[in-house]
């Protein structure tokens, strides 16, 4: 079944180059078009279970281990140490052994910091999504109709355009993404709905 797209005249340019716009989401006609509402990117439990859970030290070991590994790296971004991991684990060590349950106290606060500094980032994360979508996504927006008056009047310039037509079977439309059966190149319907896609959190997504 043909697919068609209304167009101005001035779009022969589109049979005369064989090149047509794939436009960005905030281009689309409805500014909610592919915008759905994002509450927040995680919950507490999110938080917990694929963030904190894999780096909060279960022990003073772990925990030894952990803050050597920063001091490490913190060093090396700034040139001031050639000290081996073993070297900054056995000052560390010696700290800990001489002022007890000073590094876990200092660690979990620094730590319980991150993770509010980490909240405060997710209002402008879910700003910068649309943006995001922007930079990586392109729709041609297609009918089944080539004789539809609205269609006319509105896209092809109150009836005065044309109508192009593509072919469903080509396979311009079945290109895969990365051998993934589930392929964004391939045609679908628009799903309409009275009420804005919402995910709470996005990580859900």
């Amino acid at each position: 079944m043909p697919l068609y797209k209304y167009v101005t005249a001035e779009r022969i340019d589109v049979l005369q180059n064989g090149l047509i716009r794939f436009s960005q989401p905030s281009a689309l006609n409805d500014p909610w078009d592919m915008r759905p509402h994002v509450e927040r990117l995680f919950t507490d439990n999110d938080l917990e279970e694929h963030v904190t859970a894999s780096i909060k030290p279960e022990s003073d070991t772990h925990m030894i281990d952990f803050v050597s590994q920063v001091i490490q790296d913190y060093a090396k971004t700034q040139g001031v140490t050639d000290n081996s991991l073993d070297e900054i684990r056995k000052v560390v060590t010696e700290a800990n052994d001489e002022f007890p349950g000073e590094l876990r106290q200092l660690f979990e606060g620094a730590f319980a910091e991150t993770i509010e500094e980490m909240k405060q980032v997710v209002p402008q994360l879910v700003d910068i999504i649309p943006e995001a979508l922007d930079s990586a996504v392109g729709v041609l927006s297609l009918t089944e109709r080539p004789d539809h008056p609205l269609m006319w009047s509105h896209y092809a310039n109150n009836h005065s355009g044309l109508v192009l037509a593509f072919d469903e079977t080509n396979e311009f439309f079945r290109s895969p993404r990365h051998g993934q059966p589930d392929d964004a190149g391939s045609p679908r319907r628009v799903k309409y709905s009275s009420e804005r896609p919402k995910f709470d959190p996005l990580l859900n997504l």
